[in-house]
């Protein structure tokens, strides 16, 4: 919510939010769509993708020790599934024209970090092609 509300009182680009983004991903393991958490679009033209990971995007936690308690696996196969499925998901952004990848950690919270992130990815967006 503070990444939209940033977002939303300091820039005039559409953004969009999972099912409604312009695009998604296929895991190629369960071959369902794998929404991103928010797209940018930026002067009608480029698309900037931002991840929002949490936590349980890079250790173990709490959700991850249930999610192994439910499939009935250990909590590594999980994280690793995580990471896996995070991966395909930034190259597959990565793959395309006119659309950019931006993860934002969970720990950028604390000091508000995840504005500079935003910030500096839009900047390059525009320098690198060029546009105001």
């Amino acid at each position: 919510i503070k990444i939209e509300d940033y977002i939303r009182e300091n820039y005039s680009y559409q953004l969009l939010h999972e099912h409604n983004c312009t695009i998604s991903c296929i895991n190629p393991t369960t071959g369902f769509k794998m929404p991103y958490d928010n797209e940018l679009i930026i002067n009608n033209k480029y698309h900037l993708i931002i991840e929002v990971m949490g936590q349980q995007h890079y250790e173990v936690t709490l959700l991850t020790k249930l999610e192994a308690e439910k499939e009935n696996c250990t909590v590594e196969d999980v994280l690793e599934y995580q990471i896996y499925k995070d991966r395909i998901k930034k190259d597959y952004v990565e793959s395309l024209d006119d659309y950019y990848y931006l993860e934002i950690p969970y720990t950028s919270e604390k000091n508000n970090s995840y504005k500079l992130l935003i910030d500096n990815a839009i900047s390059s967006i525009l320098s690198n092609n060029h546009t105001t």
